[in-house]
């Protein structure tokens, strides 16, 4: 009974427009990759729990003029403290472990605390820096010029005003 009193309290989840997105907070969009139709992601998942008290997913898609789909799927994570965030990442990590395709972006990157690939493809990504964490995956390999869009988009000149 207490857990379940506990787990109700705890974590509240609800979708929202994207426009509930807090200010201050980046958004990925398909024109950021070059895409010549942009679409807007169209729903957010916004969750709270006591550790972290901020975190979302949206994602979105566009069709080329080749037929060919391309998505964005981002999930941030704001944690209360840098160890909160830490844990996070080191769970996500040691969740992919047993692949041999996990491995550590951070010399290919600079201004954030840690990055990783999470895929086989190198198709998603996990970013941390401090307490903020995001999970970025996108239908196309993220090589080193795409992940450097990436950090400069989520991370460089952006307040959070949460």
């Amino acid at each position: 009974m207490v857990s379940a009193t506990f787990t109700l309290v705890s974590h509240m989840d609800y979708e929202k427009g994207v426009s509930e997105i807090p200010s201050g907070i980046p958004i990925l969009r398909h024109e950021d990759f070059g895409a010549d139709f942009v679409f807007q992601p169209e729903y957010i998942e916004k969750y709270q729990t006591i550790m972290v008290p901020l975190s979302f997913e949206y994602s979105s898609y566009h069709k080329s003029d080749e037929g060919n789909f391309n998505d964005i799927e981002v999930t941030y994570v704001q944690a209360r403290t840098e160890w909160i965030a830490q844990i996070i990442a080191n769970k996500a990590i040691h969740d992919e472990q047993q692949r041999n395709y996990v491995y550590s972006l951070r010399s290919e990157v600079d201004g954030i605390d840690m990055a990783y690939n999470l895929s086989r493809f190198n198709t998603q990504v996990m970013l941390v820096k401090e307490n903020t964490l995001y999970f970025v995956k996108l239908s196309e390999p993220i090589d080193r010029e795409v992940l450097e869009k990436i950090v400069r988009i989520l991370f460089e000149n952006t307040e959070k005003n949460i």
